[in-house]
């Protein structure tokens, strides 16, 4: 009475191979895949900063160096490929619109960062002209073209930041909100 059972299992058997799809018979077919990334580069920033440094601003420079560097190592963890310019807001000098420091345009290998960047919150300008940030930036922005003093800040891949900091109202000639506005559109097409 056992053969039956076992014929009956047997019966209920089905042959298979492991890859179903390849013929009988054929060697499966090996694919190799080939796959490749490409990191995108790290997003670039350049950062003109406009300073007042008149007397009155004394008390505040210690605080934005502080914070500037905070600012900077926040760009840092962020993986953003960052440089700064800084210039004053007097216009009318021999060197206006000139960006300072040494070196002046700052970057994440600058050496002595946190040096740099305090010698840049000091004050420069004992009197005699007028707080115009906006001319100043403008000025600084006209100056980064090649073949002119401050040549090589700005970068045509980066994106670029204004930031004024003055304790007074803009006292710059003309229409200097639509001159910079006119400034920035420019070198965002360039």
């Amino acid at each position: 009475m056992r053969w039956p059972i076992a014929l009956v299992l047997l019966a209920g058997c089905v042959e298979f191979g492991i890859n179903p799809i390849e013929p009988d018979g054929q060697a499966d077919r090996r694919v190799a895949v080939l796959e490749t990334f490409v990191q995108s580069a790290l997003p670039k920033i350049d950062v003109l900063l406009v300073v007042d440094q008149t007397a009155s601003m004394a008390q505040e420079h210690a605080a934005l160096s502080g914070n500037l560097i905070l600012m900077l190592d926040q760009l840092e963890e962020e993986d953003v490929a960052w440089q700064l310019g800084v210039v004053g807001t007097s216009v009318g000098g021999q060197k206006s619109g000139w960006l300072q420091g040494s070196p002046w345009v700052l970057t994440p290998t600058t050496p002595n960062l946190q040096v740099q960047v305090d010698s840049l919150f000091q004050v420069k300008d004992r009197g005699g002209f007028r707080e115009s940030g906006l001319a100043a930036a403008i000025l600084a922005l006209e100056l980064a073209h090649p073949g002119e003093v401050n040549t090589g800040f700005r970068r045509h891949d980066a994106a670029l930041h204004v930031i004024l900091i003055s304790d007074a109202d803009d006292a710059s000639d003309g229409d200097p909100v639509t001159e910079l506005v006119n400034k920035l559109q420019e070198e965002a097409e360039n």
